[in-house]
Parts: structure tokens; sequence; C-alpha cells
């Protein structure tokens, strides 16, 4: 059924998700194009409620795990998505990565209830990092020592904060190569992974 672009006026056919938008009141209101939907409805608005959650994990090390999520990460914030990406990794390999190290780790946002807006260290524009290190072995610790229930679910508690979802987009979180219970934390709290895998037969078995 052809539509009429609530910005330029333009008749077209939806046939993509972001062509439809609901007020509060119920109105509907369609674009024809994201440029035509920014316009309208203003940057803010424009962003999802919720921000879109992907992991990058293979059980095998050495795949290009850190590489994709860094470049994916980079990518994102160039097209003017707000990111935020989390090292659960205590080899901090993203930190070495970009050159950045925080004053605030993962470990200080799962143990000591940290805002991850505060622990975020701003790379670039739109791009915010939470880094990892080798404090992050005691959070593994931490974790195994909570109840059945908050052990798997400790990360979705601390980054489902409203600061999270209004101020990224995005939040990609680079996984080690395991299925620790920081792993299970993440998968737990994303909507989407990402499994990268090399051409050999190991990597295959990883995934």
């Amino acid at each position: 059924m052809e539509k009429t672009c609530s910005a330029c006026s333009q008749v077209f056919r939806p046939a993509f998700v972001f062509q439809i938008a609901v007020t509060p009141s119920g109105q509907k209101s369609h674009f024809c194009s994201l440029e035509c939907r920014r316009e309208a409805l203003g940057a803010e608005s424009f962003r999802a409620k919720r921000a879109r959650r992907i992991a990058i994990l293979n059980q095998k090390g050495g795949t290009g795990k850190t590489t994709t999520a860094v470049n994916l990460a980079a990518g994102l914030a160039e097209r003017e998505n707000q990111v935020l990406l989390v090292d659960t990794d205590a080899q901090g390999n993203v930190g070495v990565s970009l050159g950045v190290a925080g004053e605030k780790s993962l470990y200080h946002v799962l143990v000591d209830g940290v805002d991850p807006t505060e622990a975020a260290v701003p790379v670039r524009q739109h791009l915010d990092v939470i880094t990892s290190d080798s404090t992050l072995a005691a959070a593994e610790i931490w974790l195994a020592r909570q109840n059945t229930d908050a052990r798997s679910k400790a990360l979705t508690k601390r980054l489902n904060m409203l600061a999270v979802s209004r101020r990224y987009d995005y939040v990609l979180i680079d996984c080690g190569p395991s299925l620790n219970l920081l792993n299970q934390n993440a998968l737990s709290y994303v909507d989407e992974v990402i499994i990268p895998v090399t051409c050999d037969y190991l990597a295959l078995v990883g995934v």
C-alpha cells in the first residue's frame, strides 16, 4: 500500500521498519528515507528506544574477534551512530588496539557497580570503550559466588541502565575465547552474535 512521506510528501511503498513511526498518541507517520525520518523526528527521537546489542564470540582464539569488534565499532561510529564497545577479555586487547586505558574497567562496573557511562572512555567522536585488564579474572571469581540467577545476569543488570540505552545506538561486546561466566553474561545480554571464523577446522569446532 502506498503512503505519503510525512517529511517530503513523496509517495512511496513502505518496505522497512524505520519507514514507520508511531507517536505516543498512537498516530502513525511514514518516511521514505532515513534522512526524512531524522529531519522530522530529530536526532534524539530518531534513535532507537533500546541500543542494538551484538556480541563477537568464538571459543577458538585467533579468529579475529577483537579485530572484527574494533573495526565494526569504528565503522558504525563513522556513520554517526553512538557506539559503546565493551571488552570482556582479561587480555584487554581492545584497549591495546585503540591505544586507550580507562581508570575504571569492566571489573569496576560488574563488581563495584560503577555506572557504565562513567567507566566508558571516549576514543573518538561517537565511540566509547569500556576496557578490561587482568583484574577481570577476579570478576570471574565474584560471579561464581553469586546465586544462579544473578550469576548469568550481572552484565545485563549493569548495562540495562537507562543512561546506556539513551546514550548509545549500539553496544558491541568483544568476548574472550571461551564460554566462561563473563561470556555467558554477554550472551544473556545481547540480541545478536557475530562468530568470526578462519578457514581451518579448529576454528569451525570453536563455533
